[in-house]
């Protein structure tokens, strides 16, 4: 084939510019039959290509998105039940093991863009082995407002999403004990109640969710948070003698579990599952540390 297209081409080129017989422009047709000689090669091989295979002609396909939902797309709710204790570096510190919740609604789009608004909340009480007298009550409320996106899907789905956290620690303290009465010789309870320590903030959060699927309806779930709140703190216990003053707070959490599909037993509740598992936070705050760790059962459906 290509000896033909030599052929066809040296024949454009001698009427294009003629038969030339001086030394001049012998050189410069030699040179443009080697372009024009190689474009031919190259379209005379793209003409023998199956069609879509490659090339300006080729037919396009766009590549199957890899991450569309690993969910049901459109509204789901998430609500856990929380059964935690508290855990605190002060000395004598002894919590009890108290209810707590956790609930989200949010929104994801069939290519895996989600947002999303979730609030936890637990409440709790603490005693102090040195001080009998002493009772702390803990109350811990968090609020997310998250924008994320699927990673990667197939039997493994990760989910990360950034976003805003509202997030807010406060201690109350009743310290009581026995007292005479001046003047009277009577003995009496004295009772006080004081905020010991509080905290209110807001700051960037990161969050990673992750499921594992293990054939049937069983699968293992696992999520990481990370979050930095700039605020005001205060309180008697407060390192600045009770006085109110910014500072910052680093709150650290992380859960696992295994996770139950529940299908087609929840009619036309898409996506519905059940989980149970264990979790764990560390609120860090200007000395005032808090850890809780604990239980969680929880349900979620898309609709």
């Amino acid at each position: 084939m290509s000896g033909g297209l030599n052929h066809r081409l040296a024949a454009i080129d001698n009427r294009r510019f003629g038969t030339l017989t001086g030394g001049v422009m012998k050189t410069p047709l030699h040179l443009t039959r080697v372009p024009l000689t190689a474009a031919g090669l190259f379209l005379g091989t793209l003409a023998t290509l199956p069609a879509g295979e490659v090339g300006p002609m080729a037919s396009y396909a766009p590549p199957a998105p890899d991450c569309d939902a690993c969910n049901q797309p459109g509204f789901y709710l998430n609500a856990a039940a929380l059964y935690l204790n508290s855990a605190s570096e002060r000395s004598g510190y002894d919590g009890d093991w108290d209810l707590g919740g956790r609930l989200g609604v949010g929104f994801e789009r069939p290519d895996g863009l989600f947002y999303e608004i979730e609030g936890f909340w637990w409440e709790g009480d603490a005693d102090n082995m040195y001080w009998p007298g002493v009772n702390y009550d803990v109350e811990h409320i968090a609020i997310d407002f998250l924008i994320g996106d699927n990673l990667h899907c197939g039997e493994a789905c990760l989910d990360v999403a950034f976003g805003l956290r509202y997030g807010s620690y406060e201690r109350g303290a009743t310290s009581s004990g026995i007292d005479s009465i001046a003047g009277l010789g009577a003995l009496a309870v004295i009772s006080e109640s004081y905020t010991d320590f509080d905290f209110d903030g807001w700051g960037p959060t990161i969050q990673l969710d992750g499921i594992r699927r293990l054939g049937g309806p069983w699968s293992l779930y696992g999520e990481l948070q990370q979050s930095i709140l700039f605020g005001e703190a205060g309180g008697r216990s407060y390192g600045k003698g009770g006085a109110a003053g910014d500072t910052l707070a680093f709150i650290s959490e992380i859960a696992a579990g295994v996770q139950y599909d529940l299908g087609a037993a929840m009619g036309g509740l898409s996506g519905a599952h059940v989980r149970l598992g264990g979790e764990a936070q560390y609120w860090s705050i200007d000395g005032n540390d808090l850890g809780l760790y604990g239980a969680s059962l929880g349900v979620g459906f898309s609709f």
